[in-house]
């Protein structure tokens, strides 16, 4: 192989080399900027929402509905209620606290509704 071969192989690779590199940035930017196009929407309805732990995978708050309203629940990593929030059948907001265990502690507010 005389060097003039040589030099041209190696401008070839060359060429290659950059036109991969080229089209792996176009495709990195491309997934980049696909993700970046999404639409906020106005409203987002469900009938409840789950707030998972990321490390032990167990619900930490619940935001959902009964049967007299909307409630609300934080719970610690070990899914023991902390506190519960929501509306009773008689119209009444309720906020409970409650032990480590679960159990309640103390009923911190109630209130009439209007």
């Amino acid at each position: 192989m005389t060097l003039e071969e040589r030099i041209e192989r190696l401008e070839r690779r060359s060429r290659l080399y950059r036109n991969y590199f080229v089209l792996a940035a176009l495709i990195v930017v491309a997934l980049v900027s696909w993700g970046q196009a999404r639409p906020v929407p106005e409203k987002i309805e469900a009938g409840a929402f789950v707030v998972i732990d990321r490390e032990k995978g167990v619900p930490v708050a619940v935001l959902g509905q009964r049967a007299t309203g909307g409630a609300l629940d934080l719970m610690d990593r070990n899914t023991n209620r902390v506190v519960h929030l929501d509306v009773e059948g008689n119209g009444t907001g309720q906020l409970r606290l409650c032990a480590p265990g679960g159990a309640m502690r103390r009923e911190c507010a109630t209130w009439n509704a209007p």
